[in-house]
């Protein structure tokens, strides 16, 4: 036994502690990069939403500006094209419509199609000449199209959706020459 050498066996690897607090930093990484994506996705759909309100807008204009006929009797609307939106009744949705008598506001028997919104977006406000209302309607009134909004050639419209969880908002403003802008904010 003299000349035998004793080896000190070392152990490799990882404590328990160290296993522990890698697995804490995973998970907590992983919990931040996973609420970030969904409040990114809250954003994305709220612009999303603005698009399509907008183009919405520019869908009925140019059905004005085209002819274009009514699918319910096949006739060219009188007064055009327009789109209602009434938070009264819901801030979920909002209607296009045929001004089908031309007296450049909607009727309830012009209603040619609801459009709900995504997700948690909802209809914030609208502003018609910086006043608070309820309700808009926005026509576009043939051959130029001339743009009514409830009812006056001269008014201009601001529509403010939001997402209702983060709070962010977006507007669309609507202005007498028919000109449709997007402000994110």
């Amino acid at each position: 036994m003299a000349g035998r050498k004793i080896k000190i066996l070392t152990q490799k690897g990882f404590t328990m502690s160290e296993l522990i607090v890698s697995l804490f930093i995973i998970g907590l990484i992983s919990t931040l990069v996973l609420s970030s994506y969904s409040s990114g996705r809250r954003v994305a759909e709220l612009k999303i939403s603005t698009q399509k309100l907008a183009a919405d807008l520019r869908y009925m204009q140019n059905n004005t500006l085209g002819l274009v006929k009514n699918d319910e009797d096949g006739s060219i609307p009188p007064g055009g094209w327009g789109l209602h939106i009434d938070t009264a009744l819901s801030a979920k949705n909002y209607s296009y419509f045929t001004d089908d008598d031309a007296g450049h506001d909607f009727d309830s028997d012009e209603e040619n199609k609801v459009i709900p919104m995504s997700g948690d977006i909802v209809i914030d406000s609208i502003k018609v000449d910086a006043a608070d209302t309820t309700w808009t309607d926005i026509i576009f009134f043939p051959p130029d199209p001339a743009t009514y909004i409830n009812g006056a050639s001269t008014s201009v419209a601001e529509i403010t959706l939001k997402e209702s969880k983060l709070g962010k908002t977006a507007k669309v403003f609507v202005n007498p020459y028919g000109l449709i802008e997007i402000v994110e904010q």
